[in-house]
């Protein structure tokens, strides 16, 4: 003790107006001190420990008679950090009070948290006379602390981490809590939401919007989804928001509210509402039939051509499909349910394409379709349904089926033609030989005897008749070239030498050169065909030369593509450019019989040879410059 007596209590009840003894007073403060749950000390101002309570031995484990020879700072702050040390000293020569909490270690060696209150007791001259030291263990509560300091982290590092945005409001729709993602989208540099209402912070109208939100929740006690247009610092966007009530401890209750920005999934919604709504319109536009089935075959859209076509549409599914009437084109055969190709794309994922069909519609109207259905699938690669395509071809069919009656005709008709030609030419020519032979006979038996006009006509119809000769021969030609063709391998090199040995003569009387620029392939074709056709175009050659000029004649093939294109070009007169056509023609001529001798037959021919083997011939050439006449032959597969 510093003066050697006991501390005296501060007689605080002595005025008191209860009328309690002082001593009594005394003896039941002391008692309180006894059996409080806080430790109590008592020292000198040079720390020397005159009291402590039992509780003090409770909570340090210290006994009485052990405390008794410490001092406060051995007991109290011999480690305690040396900052806080140091502010206690400053606050106790100060002679201020002091409060706060800190760490101690009890005898066993045992560390604790306790709240410790430093207060003074003064003598009459208002001099410090001892420390009293109250403390109380809050191990536990420090632990309860931590663990509650470590939710709330965990929670605040969870919602700012959180893509949504979080906030709380109390009961006067006042912010009390804001994630870090609700600061950065919506506070901007006003980043002190806290405290404020939606109406200090928000435009009027969204403020009383979000108000009303908050009221609703309250009143009803129950959460509320709400999809707001919102403005955030990236400008105006789509808000899914969920509102909830909740409640404290104490009853006391609050809105908490999570938002999700949904602005590019409403931006995708519209564009695909758009893109459905044009699909919509080019279904309707379209000039086919279109239906839509789901999985189980009923139809989830068909555009106005589908209802146009089959009269309206059954909205069934795939094993109902008997009734759609119909009946395969190319047999006959009635199609059951399973067979439409819907059903096969749905139960098999068969793709069919344009299958002839024809129908009887709803309204009872029978029409020829065309059917094509393809299966539609998941990104799993699952059939969800299927797409099935109609185009009405019932007018076609019936153009088809004419055509095809009146070339069936035409057929016949140029089958009697031709038979009939060939009937004509065959038996014109034994009265004609017999014309021919008795004029030839006249003509021996009186020549020199008949004035010169006799014998000039006698001369006229004797031309004449070898003229008709001629032309019933090339007639009889001709209607060979389309009665029939035998195809099989040809070297058009040994067809080009057989065409000129028959033109051996021709040539030498002329003086007429022919040259291969290039070896000839071999083809598909009727050889005695591919002979005349060499030996009619080689021989026009010859005859339409230039006066005084020998005639030169090039044959040349080239490969195209999966064709050949041969070429028999000349030095002779040319043909003008707006008969390049028609000298194809049978019986046209250019030229009179005593210009250039001829029956119009060899050109004609030669275009039916290159037609019959499906191809093309035609002439390129001007006046005096020669001709080149081009045809071409399907190169062998």
């Amino acid at each position: 003790m510093a003066n050697g007596k006991k501390p005296e209590i501060p007689e605080y009840s002595a005025h008191a107006s209860d009328g309690i003894p002082e001593r009594e007073l005394l003896r039941k403060l002391h008692r309180v001190v006894m059996h409080i749950p806080m430790a109590v000390i008592i020292a000198t101002t040079d720390g020397t420990v005159e009291f402590v309570n039992p509780s003090f031995t409770t909570i340090t484990g210290y006994g009485r008679s052990e405390a008794l020879t410490r001092t406060l700072w051995d007991l109290q702050f011999a480690n305690t950090d040396l900052s806080l040390f140091a502010e206690v000293k400053r606050i106790v020569l100060a002679e201020e009070e002091w409060r706060g909490e800190m760490l101690n270690w009890k005898k066993s060696g045992e560390m604790y948290w306790e709240s410790v209150s430093l207060s003074f007791i003064r003598n009459e001259s208002e001099d410090v006379t001892h420390y009293v030291v109250v403390k109380e263990e809050i191990t536990e509560r420090k632990r309860i602390e931590e663990k509650l300091f470590e939710s709330e982290e965990r929670f605040k590092a969870f919602m700012d981490n959180s893509p949504a945005v979080a906030w709380m409001k109390d009961n006067g729709g006042r912010y009390i809590y804001l994630n870090s993602n609700y600061r950065e989208r919506f506070c901007g540099a006003d980043n002190d939401w806290l405290g404020k209402t939606a109406f200090e912070v928000w435009p009027e109208e969204l403020a009383w919007a979000l108000w009303e939100n908050d009221r609703q929740v309250i009143a009803t006690g129950k959460p509320l989804t709400k999809v707001e247009e919102m403005s955030s610092i990236g400008g105006y966007g789509w808000w899914w928001n969920f509102r909830f009530p909740f409640h404290d401890a104490v009853g006391k209750r609050y809105v908490g509210g999570i938002g999700i920005d949904i602005t590019e999934q409403k931006r995708a919604e519209e564009a695909l509402k758009q893109s459905e709504e044009l699909l919509r319109k080019v279904l309707e536009t379209l000039p086919v039939a279109v239906w839509i089935l789901d999985r189980e075959g009923r139809v989830v859209q068909a555009n106005n051509a589908a209802h146009k076509i089959w009269g309206g549409a059954r909205h069934v599914g795939i094993n109902e499909f008997g009734e759609y009437k119909g009946r395969w084109l190319d047999s006959g055969e009635p199609i059951t349910a399973s067979e439409w190709g819907g059903a096969r794309a749905i139960r098999k994922g068969e793709t069919s394409l344009e299958e002839e069909v024809e129908i009887e519609a709803f309204d009872g109207s029978r029409k020829i379709i065309l059917i094509s259905s393809v299966p539609i699938r998941n990104d799993k690669g699952e059939v969800t349904g299927a797409i099935s395509i109609n185009q009405e071809i019932t007018d076609r069919k019936r153009a088809e089926q004419e055509r095809e009656r009146l070339l069936e005709e035409v057929q016949h008709s140029n089958q009697e033609l031709q038979q009939f030609a060939y009937v004509a030419s065959h038996d014109l020519q034994e009265p004609l030989r017999m014309i021919s032979s008795y004029l030839q006979l006249l003509d021996k038996k009186y020549k020199g005897q008949l004035d010169e006009k006799a014998e000039t006509y006698i001369r006229y119809a004797v031309d004449g008749a070898a003229r008709m000769q001629k032309l019933i021969e090339g007639l009889l030609a001709y209607s060979r070239i389309s009665s029939g063709i035998t195809n099989q391998m040809v070297d058009m090199n040994l067809v080009l030498a057989a065409a000129l040995a028959n033109l051996e003569q021709a040539v030498q009387e002329c003086n007429g050169t022919i040259t291969i620029t290039s070896p000839l392939p071999m083809v598909a074709g009727d050889e005695t065909m591919l002979i005349q056709l060499f030996q009619n175009l080689i021989a026009n050659a010859l005859k339409y030369r230039k006066t005084d000029v020998s005639p030169q004649v090039q044959v040349a093939a080239r490969r195209q593509g999966n064709q050949w294109i041969f070429s028999v070009t000349d030095n002779g007169i040319g043909i003008d450019p707006q008969y390049q056509e028609s000298v194809f023609q049978i019986f046209k001529r250019l030229h009179t019989k005593e210009e250039y001798p001829g029956t119009g037959i060899g050109l004609a021919s030669c275009k039916k040879i290159v037609e019959r083997h499906d191809g093309k011939i035609w002439v390129e050439s001007e006046p005096g410059k020669g001709s080149t006449f081009h045809f071409i032959i399907p190169a062998q597969k």
